[in-house]
């Protein structure tokens, strides 16, 4: 193809641009094969010049033993290298390696600064980690009312980890007042992405009406769902409960159950 060619000779010529343009393409095998080991080389000498998404692609390279040899303390600096120029996904990455002390020495107090950096420029992964930071007291002060904080941000750009974690928020009253509607509506986005904890806690708010008005019908979909889920924790209480709703309902109700179920999974009407 014709951009792998201007691509390939713009790179011979030194242009980190290109060079790391021309990685891409080796790396995903768009307009040729893929060759990680080649997709490597042309990020290294990007990223040598400074480029910093060359550095951040490198690093995951490094950081995944994909066309180079595994090294994360090598990603580690290159992630650094990044992030000193403003790069959130490098900072990101670089936070949770300080966090699990992969290629370098644990450092919370430094993850949580660069978790923060990233999270300001508004990346979500950041943004639910430095969560669960001020959650635990691990790198930053105890803070639950910075927890929630953050936890919303992520939960608004559609993270459903944090979506159900904003959840049991508003249920417990954690960093925030307690607010049973509230944690329903962070329930059913997350039980709408197929968190299956969020299935099975919508379903047991809609059995109840707590926060929302009693739904079987709502009720018994959403534990059904959490029940086919695959997830031990929630499969058998799941399974229990829509068994139950079942048992009062009539044909038509499970059959508007089904159809809501299909309309929750796709997204689209039944």
């Amino acid at each position: 193809p014709r951009a792998l060619e201007l691509y390939a000779q713009a790179a011979e010529q030194g242009d980190a641009e290109a060079q790391s343009n021309l990685a891409n393409m080796l790396r995903l095998g768009r307009g040729t094969e893929p060759d990680p080991a080649e997709a490597a080389g042309f990020y290294r000498r990007a990223a040598e010049q400074g480029l910093a998404a060359a550095q951040l692609n490198f690093g995951l390279m490094l950081t995944s033993g994909r066309g180079v040899d595994q090294d994360e303390a090598a990603a580690a600096r290159w992630f650094r290298r990044a992030a000193l120029q403003g790069d959130r996904a490098a900072a990101f990455l670089l936070a949770l390696l300080l966090l699990d002390g992969h290629g370098v020495a644990p450092d919370p107090v430094e993850a949580a600064r660069w978790l923060l950096a990233a999270a300001e420029q508004g990346e979500a992964r950041a943004q639910y980690r430095l969560a669960l930071l001020f959650e635990l007291g691990q790198g930053v002060p105890q803070d639950p009312a910075a927890a929630a904080a953050w936890c919303r941000k992520a939960a608004e750009q559609g993270d459903p980890r944090a979506q159900f974690d904003l959840a049991q928020m508003y249920d417990q009253g954690q960093g925030v007042a307690t607010d049973p509607a509230e944690a329903v509506r962070w329930y059913r986005a997350a039980a709408s992405q197929g968190d299956a904890l969020a299935q099975y806690n919508l379903g047991v708010k809609c059995a109840s009406g707590d926060g929302v008005a009693r739904d079987d019908v709502e009720a018994h979909l959403w534990l059904s769902l959490a029940a086919t889920s695959g997830l031990e924790a929630v499969t058998d209480a799941a399974r229990r409960g829509a068994a139950a709703l079942a048992a009062r309902l009539d044909k038509d109700a499970l059959a508007e159950s089904e159809r809501r179920a299909a309309q929750a999974v796709t997204g689209k009407p039944a």
